[in-house]
């Protein structure tokens, strides 16, 4: 049963994943924009929980339809990215310091890093660096496909926490110490969205159970997460994922699960669903065009954080205008 909360969640997750891709330069601000890595759990906690049917058991077909859907979506909307990335390289050369000059672009498309990171680490060249996400959650749904297949459920549950605690490690050590790692070593389907994908199917598993956590815990846990990495930015000032971020995205969707019978699921919510998809796809192309306005007239500098609502709301008319076109397109 589809639970409209969760569309929600995953329109309010899209709206700061905007917002993280593009932290505006006051302080305060800067501060508060901690808080948004968190929207990624939304989005691999639903594709998992998702990923069973209401008795705990996957259709395999359905499995290998959707990671041919998503495979298909996520290389459509790689070469869009690669076709744009390399019109802004030769039309900005080299002035702008968010695009690569086209001598630099061709250069990083021939060296044979860019290809093998984009193979185990996901890391997409380009402005659709976002895209990233997509090809995890292939990944995800082939690793749990597999591990259906080979009847591991219960050891790939039983990695969830030590994953997602050697994750959180990786980002500190790399923080502390100056490692100087790639975000994408970092954060990749296999220290962030395989975990968590697995962590939403256990949710499903065993959801009657996990209703009757206290709702007072749960807003607790949330106003705590949600603290936690403001906290931790005043005091080390470095840093994108913390603990506080896995504990309110978890608590928030658990509560959206535990309040999801009284949002009744309409048009509204399933457009919000589908929206947030969309924004994620689409949002980083209008954030680096206007990027580049900002370098163009520099005057403009301090207005940086309209950027993330003017690119969301962008992007959500870009939704709208995709939903309609076929539609007019077959009543022609």
């Amino acid at each position: 049963m589809r639970n409209g909360l969760l569309d929600l969640l995953k329109l309010l997750g899209a709206f700061l994943i905007v917002c993280a891709h593009m932290p505006p330069s006051n302080p305060v601000a800067r501060m508060i924009a901690n808080v948004c890595p968190m929207a990624m759990l939304p989005f691999f906690l639903t594709s998992g929980y998702y990923f069973l049917s209401g008795d705990g058991r996957m259709d395999a077909a359905k499995t290998r339809a959707r990671a041919k859907k998503l495979l298909w979506i996520t290389l459509k909307w790689f070469a869009f990215y690669l076709v744009v990335s390399t019109v802004l390289a030769a039309l900005g050369n080299g002035r702008f310091n968010n695009i690569l000059s086209l001598r630099a672009w061709i250069g990083h498309l021939a060296n044979t890093k860019t290809w093998l990171g984009l193979l185990a680490f996901q890391y997409v060249p380009g402005i659709g660096y976002q895209l990233w996400f997509m090809f995890a959650l292939v990944w995800c749904n082939l690793v749990a496909l597999a591990g259906e297949k080979l009847r591991l459920r219960k050891l790939l549950y039983a990695l969830i926490l030590p994953v997602c605690a050697g994750h959180i490690a990786l980002q500190e050590a790399s923080n502390q110490l100056g490692l100087g790692l790639h975000a994408m070593v970092i954060s990749n389907a296999w220290t962030t969205g395989v975990p968590l994908f697995m962590l939403g199917m256990w949710i499903r598993e065993h959801e009657d159970r996990l209703r009757r956590l206290p709702m007072g815990l749960l807003v607790a846990a949330v106003i705590v997460g949600l603290a936690e990495p403001m906290i931790s930015w005043t005091i080390y000032e470095g840093g994108r994922y913390y603990v506080g971020n896995y504990l309110a995205g978890t608590a928030l969707f658990l509560l959206a699960l535990r309040l999801g019978g009284r949002v009744p699921v309409g048009r509204w919510t399933k457009w919000a669903g589908a929206a947030s998809t969309t924004v994620y796809l689409v949002h980083t192309l209008f954030i680096e065009l206007m990027k580049m306005g900002l370098q163009l007239v520099p005057s403009l500098q301090p207005m940086d954080w309209l950027v993330a609502p003017i690119a969301f709301a962008l992007s959500l008319g870009a939704h709208e205008l995709l939903r309609r076109l076929p539609k007019r397109a077959a009543r022609r």
